[in-house]
């Protein structure tokens, strides 16, 4: 769980929440690469899947805060699209 801590994202209780809710998600159903360090015994690999779950939170907590910042400057700014 305190991998998903970034200094990037705001300490507010709503992206805690996000942080707590996305890490226990790729905890529980475990993608791809989550899934074969799961297999393996020992208990390095019961940590390390743990903190690669919190790594994929990160990254997707960091892309999930990144479109909510972008939004306002494109609502902005989209009367110069040229679409």
């Amino acid at each position: 769980m305190l991998t998903t801590i970034s200094p990037i994202i705001p300490d507010n209780f709503i992206w805690m929440f996000f942080s707590f809710a996305l890490f226990r998600l790729f905890d529980i159903f475990k993608p791809f690469p989550i899934n074969l360090i799961d297999k393996k015994v020992g208990a390095f690999y019961i940590i390390f899947d743990d903190i690669l779950a919190g790594i994929f939170a990160l990254i997707t907590l960091q892309l999930l805060y990144f479109i909510y910042t972008m939004i306002p400057f494109l609502i902005i700014f989209q009367k110069f699209w040229i679409f």
